[in-house]
């Protein structure tokens, strides 16, 4: 599966290059909380740390493993307006399902989750691609 995301090509050096289909990014002022149930609840919810994203996948870190392989996110990012006004906060409800787990070699209590993100509405969609990949509408 993953190597339908990626293309592997021969250089002229005879070297082996990965080149990736799909671009990461990494917007600033970007957070992710995992939630447990479907009703986005604060006891429910689980602080992560952003890594980055792309249209199908999201590279996040959490304290402690997860304990589910079904859960809900909700990606909030902060983008700045034209002319120096305040910024705008704007959220996005994703449904996901853990694709991959491990631990971090760093440190014995942080882990990596790849995170198979899909947007509950179109209206959650057309922000991720507005706002969270820079895709444009045209």
């Amino acid at each position: 599966m993953l190597l339908s995301h990626s293309l592997i090509m021969m250089g002229s050096t005879g070297k082996m290059m990965e080149k990736r289909a799909l671009e990461r990014v990494c917007p600033k002022g970007m957070s992710v909380t995992i939630y447990r149930d479907d009703t986005f609840s604060e006891d429910s919810a689980i602080q992560t740390k952003f890594g980055d994203i792309n249209d199908d996948f999201s590279l996040v870190f959490t304290e402690g493993p997860l304990d589910t392989d079904t859960l809900n996110a909700k990606l909030k990012i902060t983008v700045p307006r034209r002319f120096g006004r305040d910024r705008k906060k704007r959220q996005i409800r994703c449904s996901g399902e853990v694709f991959r787990s491990r631990q971090v070699h760093d440190s014995s209590n942080a882990y990596a989750h790849v995170i198979k993100l899909k947007a509950i509405s179109p209206l959650n969609g057309y922000l991720m691609d507005k706002y969270v990949l820079g895709k444009s509408v045209f």
